[in-house]
C-alpha cells in the first residue's frame, strides 16, 4: 500500500476481494465436498490447497486495506465513508467467518482421510490389533505352551 490512496479507489479493492474470497470459499466448499469420494485426487488436493492459500493472501491483504482505508483524513463526506467502511468492514467479517468455517470443515476432512490411510496401511502390514507391542494375539501363545 502506498501513501494516500483514492477512499474510492480503496473500496472498490476491498469489495473486490471480498467477492473473490467469497468465490474461492464456494469453490473450496465445492472441493470440500469431494474429498473421502471416489474424485478424490492428489490433484483434488492440491487445487485445494492453492485455493486456500490465495483466499488467506487475499484475506491479508483486504486486511491492510480496510486498515488503510479506516484511516484515511476525515472529509465533507465523513458520514458516507463511515457508513460504507461498517458496511464493507461486516462484509468482510461475514466473508471471513465462512472462509474459516469452510478450512475447519477441510482440515476434518484431512484428518479423516489421514486417520483412514493408517488405519489401512496397518491393516495391510499385519497390525491392525497392534496393541500389545506386535503381539496380536498374546492368548495364543499362552494355550499353545500349556500342551
Amino acid at each position: 500500500m502506498s501513501g494516500s490512496r483514492d477512499p474510492n479507489l480503496l473500496a472498490q479493492t476491498i469489495g473486490s476481494n471480498i467477492q473473490n474470497i467469497t468465490q474461492q470459499t464456494s469453490e473450496i466448499q465445492r472441493i470440500v465436498t469431494q474429498l473421502g469420494t471416489e474424485r478424490d485426487t492428489p490433484d483434488l488436493r492440491q487445487r485445494l490447497q492453492q485455493k486456500q492459500q490465495y483466499a488467506n493472501q487475499l484475506a491479508k491483504e483486504t486486511d491492510k486495506c480496510l486498515k488503510e482505508f479506516s484511516s484515511l483524513p476525515v472529509t465533507h463526506d465523513q458520514r458516507q465513508r463511515k457508513i460504507q467502511r461498517e458496511r464493507l468492514v461486516n462484509d468482510f467479517s461475514n466473508a471471513l467467518a465462512l472462509l474459516q468455517k469452510t478450512q475447519r470443515q477441510a482440515a476434518q476432512k484431512e484428518k479423516e482421510f489421514v486417520a483412514r490411510v493408517r488405519a489401512s496401511s496397518r491393516v495391510s502390514s499385519g497390525f491392525a490389533d497392534d496393541t500389545f507391542g506386535g503381539n496380536a494375539a498374546p492368548f495364543e501363545r499362552s494355550e499353545t505352551l500349556n500342551i
